[in-house]
């Protein structure tokens, strides 16, 4: 193999790379705005209005739940469609390592969202042997 073979080569797995990382990126970022987000809010509003008997604009701790998880499915449609746009650009001959970092970040920003929204979402109401110390929101009258 001649060096300059060895460079294509050596560029030609960089690239690949990146698309796989783009690709899981989309997909990853597609099922947590979709099937994610929808179990996700199905799980804790459900325990939610079982536990206060209430709709999910009825009463206070399932309003701001479902707040919390409505703004999470908001910005994981927003990372989709930043993720959907860096597989456009890098097929467009997008910079690879541009391409590249936005998409971790992204893969991070999605992943860090859906954690984060469904723990605030989980704990903004009093569950099963909680007091209201152990609330962190204003609605810590409901324990």
């Amino acid at each position: 193999m001649t060096p300059m073979t060895h460079q294509v080569s050596r560029l030609g797995r960089r690239l690949l790379s990146v698309w796989i990382l783009c690709v899981l990126t989309v997909v990853t970022v597609g099922l947590l705005a979709t099937i994610g987000s929808f179990a996700n809010a199905f799980g804790i509003l459900t325990d939610c209005t079982d536990s206060y008997d209430c709709s999910t604009s009825g009463c206070g701790p399932c309003s701001e739940a479902n707040t919390w998880l409505t703004g999470a499915w908001i910005v994981q449609g927003v990372l989709l469609l930043i993720s959907i746009a860096i597989v456009i650009l890098l097929r467009r001959g997008g910079n690879v390592r541009t391409m590249a970092i936005a998409a971790a970040i992204t893969l991070g920003l999605s992943v860090g969202t859906f954690v984060v929204s469904g723990n605030r979402a989980s704990s903004s109401y009093c569950q099963s042997g909680q007091t209201p110390a152990d609330m962190t929101g204003a609605d810590s009258n409901y324990c």
